[in-house]
């Protein structure tokens, strides 16, 4: 066979076009691994392709599809392998579904991973040693580490309502005060740790 000088053939072409779209970064989001009561962890994982190009990968995840918390990208090397990254997250709310994904990106360009999820167990935690000091719940808080939690208020064990000053990350066993003056309802209260 020969071939006319100035042309190349079809399949050198075809080969030559098929690198192009490989070079960009294929990313796979993965199932979540790492749940425990004992820790408000996760790990979140993903498989990269880096598609020949220095690539690098970071998570999206939240309570829905907007995400809004994202990690340090990781490296993933240059290579056209496939290989496995990893992150464990924190300070998780207990019994909470949350939606995560994978991004991959290099020189060439971005591209996501499918949407997944994960639900967190319940996280053992406890308030104790009540007392009303100026206008203020004082409590000892006992729960498990790297969990986000919030005391909250109810009068009927039905509507909970989150105190001020918010949620917070429990970091060891401590007196914790939070306003109790947005209570106007005259009652018994009830408090609980979530």
């Amino acid at each position: 066979m020969k071939f006319i000088s100035g042309f190349r053939p079809f399949a050198a072409i075809v080969g030559s076009f098929l690198g192009l779209v490989t070079s960009h970064a294929q990313v796979t989001t993965e199932p979540a691994t790492g749940l425990s009561t004992n820790s408000g962890v996760a790990t979140l994982n993903a498989s990269i392709n880096p598609g020949g190009h220095g690539a690098g990968v970071f998570f999206e995840w939240g309570l829905t599809t907007a995400y809004g918390s994202t990690n340090t990208p990781s490296p993933a090397g240059s290579g056209n392998a496939t290989v496995p990254i990893s992150a464990t997250i924190s300070n998780l709310m207990s019994l909470t579904n949350y939606h995560f994904r994978a991004v991959a990106t290099n020189s060439v360009a971005t591209n996501v991973g499918g949407d997944l999820t994960f639900s967190t167990p319940h996280y053992p935690g406890a308030l104790s040693n009540p007392v009303i000091v100026g206008g203020k719940l004082q409590v000892t808080v006992s729960g498990t580490a790297n969990v986000l939690y919030g005391i909250y208020a109810s009068t009927n064990f039905t509507a909970w309502q989150l105190l001020p000053p918010g949620q917070f990350t429990y970091l060891s066993s401590r007196p914790f005060q939070v306003n109790v003056a947005s209570l106007t309802n005259v009652g018994q209260w009830f408090y609980l740790l979530r």
